[in-house]
């Protein structure tokens, strides 16, 4: 699985944390679309050794199964003729195990869930069902809806509307990331 590639990127940097100055204790994980989901299944599928202290999702893929049956990209055509194969429930199943909200637990780290309120390729739903899950389970979630924005930070930059999500980043990330007394 991709994310374990995560896990193993986040081991090395610990591992050479004394060497570039930096703090092992304090590490977030930020990732956008397919990385957010990849960062996401990092911090919360079991195997974890050293937790993260926080998570910045933007626009993330949450829930795989609710994405493929709602999504208007797939055509109903193709839609149906999985429904009704005898795959439909080992490719569901597959695509739960795939999902972080399968995986929230009582002891996910912190997440920040930025999601624009126009995305037509992930729906903002996703980032609000993540979010009261995992604030139902007693983690820490904040949910930062982008008025306006659609799917992708290259679209946001340039129109100051949309980068008001700066600041409520690096104000989040400073709050969850506190130095060990």
């Amino acid at each position: 699985m991709l994310f374990r590639s995560v896990r193993s990127a986040l081991d090395f940097v610990r591992a050479h944390a004394v060497e570039w100055n930096i703090d092992p204790q304090r590490v977030a994980l930020i990732g956008e679309s397919a990385g957010a989901h990849l960062v996401s299944m990092a911090a919360l599928q079991p195997g974890q050794t050293k937790p993260v202290q926080g998570v910045v999702a933007f626009y993330s893929p949450s829930d795989l199964v609710n994405l493929v049956e709602t999504s208007p990209r797939i055509p109903d055509l193709l839609r149906n003729l999985i429904k009704s194969s005898p795959f439909a429930a080992m490719l569901m199943n597959g695509l739960k195990q795939l999902s972080p909200q399968t995986w929230i637990n009582g002891d996910a780290p912190p997440f920040l869930m930025i999601h624009g309120t126009a995305d037509a390729l992930v729906p903002v739903q996703q980032s609000e069902t993540m979010c009261g899950a995992l604030q139902k389970s007693g983690a820490r979630c904040d949910l930062l809806e982008v008025p306006g924005a659609g799917h992708g930070l290259n679209f946001w930059e340039g129109r100051s509307a949309l980068t008001g999500y700066k600041t409520v980043m690096m104000d989040w990330l400073k709050s969850v990331l506190v130095p060990a007394r």
